[in-house]
């Protein structure tokens, strides 16, 4: 019996060209060695059969599971029992018959005609512009990675929102290499997302955040779904129902994604205060 080892991935195809067992950047590629046993000696009728042809599939059990883990509201609250108490009902969801609380939401689609945008071919991030205060606020970066939504302390103060409206939170985020950022509290604010004449307000928490950033607000999962949005990085481009039923859209600014990204290479530089909001 000739034993032998094969590379499996995961969620993935192994090139052609590379050699199964050789190291390879595991934010690509995951490879488990797993011994396997050929069942049948080669076929000699076949030309040039490539050795990976001769190895059985296998599928192997997972050794593990690996998380990631985030601060905020989302996680359930500051303390442990808490956190707790979140988890318990998460895992007893599956016990609970959804009938009456199954959340309803209109068809949500995107075709060629959303597509929008100077370079089709991009993997910019979802920079949009919202409204708080009556002020626009460009440079929101939309990240569906996030546990949080994240005011940003220079962005605060050129709301010239008072530190009184402000609730003291001391509670860190966390991210994803597990680096924790302090935060100075917390505010809710009614946001505005703008398509042409309609719009759609929604209470947003927000954790202030003073760190140096590209941007002036980050918004996370949980406004995302209270909002009902539905993003396309494709087509760079989010869509959501309104109160009147109609299904709005908004489209990243591609080239102010493109600011924001090269701005956040360069080292950060002091913030000039100023009421106009970029």
């Amino acid at each position: 019996m000739l034993t032998t080892f094969a590379a499996s991935s995961v969620g993935t195809t192994i090139p052609p060209s590379l050699d199964p067992v050789t190291p390879l950047d595991l934010t690509t590629y995951v490879y488990h060695m797993t011994p396997v046993t050929t069942a049948t000696p080669p076929n000699p009728t076949i030309k040039n059969q490539s050795p990976l042809a001769l190895i059985t599939p296998a599928n192997p059990p997972l050794r593990g599971t690996i998380n990631t883990i985030s601060g905020g509201f989302a996680s359930g609250g500051s303390t442990s029992s808490a956190r707790k108490r979140h988890l318990r009902h998460i895992q007893s969801i599956n016990h609970i018959t959804h009938s009456h609380h199954r959340r309803c939401m209109p068809p949500i689609v995107f075709t060629d005609d959303d597509f929008h945008g100077l370079d089709h071919q991009q993997d910019d991030p979802m920079v949009i512009t919202v409204e708080i205060k009556n002020y626009a606020v460009k440079k929101v970066l939309v990240d569906q990675g996030s546990f949080v939504d994240i005011l940003y302390w220079a962005t605060y103060q050129k709301l010239q929102l008072p530190d009184t409206a402000m609730v003291l939170y001391d509670e860190p985020i966390y991210g994803f290499s597990g680096e924790h950022v302090s935060t100075r509290g917390y505010i809710d604010l009614h946001t505005v997302f703008r398509d042409g004449t309609q719009t759609k307000t929604i209470p947003i928490r927000f954790l202030i955040v003073d760190a140096p950033t590209s941007y002036n607000i980050l918004l996370g999962r949980p406004s995302l779904n209270t909002l009902g949005a539905v993003v396309s990085t494709p087509h760079l481009a989010m869509k959501f129902p309104a109160p009147s039923g109609d299904i709005l859209t908004i489209h990243c600014d591609q080239c102010l994604a493109r600011e924001c990204y090269m701005a956040s290479l360069r080292p950060q530089l002091p913030i000039q205060q100023t009421n106009h909001i970029e």
